[in-house]
């Protein structure tokens, strides 16, 4: 039972179901910890991490990484190591811990025991270093990781580096070649009901878009983006959405859109305890005069 539910809580959070995963996830461990199924124990904590890092809850989440990659450590697992190293990484990444993040993702390539795991961690690796800004290093890993899913058919990670590389060449300005991959993204996430990836796409094609001066069809993707974020709770890219949002409402000219984007950013990324963001939304809404929830006027 304690195995069904952790393979359950896997495909919850690959289905966008973090929530139900997060149950399944929980009912695992009490399980597991009942028996003498180490492995198992640790790969339940792993997927609690897993789907507390797509709702954004990311100290939850490298609490339960922590105990995944302690097991791991002590049964001389490999796989268990690597599989919290890369959520690890992931999570520093996302608030603006690039080295930490870096460091951890490379700790995941160097201890996965297979080409799928060490495509995953390179994938993730890439993801670092495209949050530190670091865009050469990032495709060069990234289309590693996206050329070796491919030749696996393993279709939702294809599709998701996809979009992530797409993103990465975008701020290369390489807009021909984003829009390809974000393209492919958007089709194998929306066939694989990936729909992590599936927003990621959808928010790529919509930078992309307002790059090229498109601000409607920049609307169109970014607003699918934000439902499709919310659909699944994942508040972290949610709350990058509503900024992405703000920032096209102000080409566009709309003053109330720009205010309620900026402000739904602001008060989700002080609810997820994400300083990075906070401290970008409270410099947007000084530069443009917006006064935020808790935020003294200008």
């Amino acid at each position: 039972m304690g195995k069904a539910h952790s393979l359950l809580a896997i495909q919850s959070v690959l289905s966008g179901e973090a929530h139900q995963g997060l149950e399944h996830g929980r009912q695992a461990i009490a399980l597991l910890e009942r028996t003498g199924e180490r492995w198992w124990l640790g790969h339940a904590y792993w997927i609690v991490g897993l789907n507390y890092t797509q709702m954004g809850e990311f100290e939850s989440a490298l609490e339960a990484e922590g105990r995944a990659h302690a097991i791991g450590e002590d049964i001389g697992d490999p796989k268990l190591q690597s599989f919290a190293s890369w959520v690890s990484g992931i999570i520093y990444a996302s608030v603006g811990e690039y080295e930490a993040g870096i460091e951890a993702c490379e700790r995941a390539l160097r201890r996965a025991p297979d080409p799928l795991e060490r495509a995953i961690a390179a994938g993730c690796l890439g993801y670092a270093y495209l949050e530190k800004g670091d865009t050469a290093a990032a495709i060069s890993h990234l289309e590693r990781s996206v050329q070796q899913f491919t030749e696996f058919r393993y279709r939702p990670f294809q599709g998701w580096f996809s979009a992530i590389l797409a993103e990465a060449c975008r701020r290369e300005r390489q807009l021909e070649r984003a829009t390809d991959l974000a393209r492919q993204g958007l089709v194998i996430t929306r066939e694989a009901n990936f729909r992590t990836g599936l927003g990621w796409a959808q928010q790529t094609l919509g930078r992309i878009a307002q790059a090229r001066g498109a601000y409607a069809e920049a609307e169109a993707h970014l607003t699918a983006a934000r439902e499709t974020f919310a659909a699944i709770r994942s508040r972290y890219e949610l709350g990058r959405t509503y900024l992405d949002l703000a920032s096209l409402a102000r080409l566009q000219g709309n003053r109330e859109a720009l205010v309620t984007n900026l402000r739904a950013a602001h008060d989700l990324f002080r609810t997820l305890r994400v300083e990075k963001y906070v401290r970008l939304a409270a410099h947007l809404a000084r530069q443009f005069g917006v006064v935020l929830s808790g935020e003294p006027p200008a």
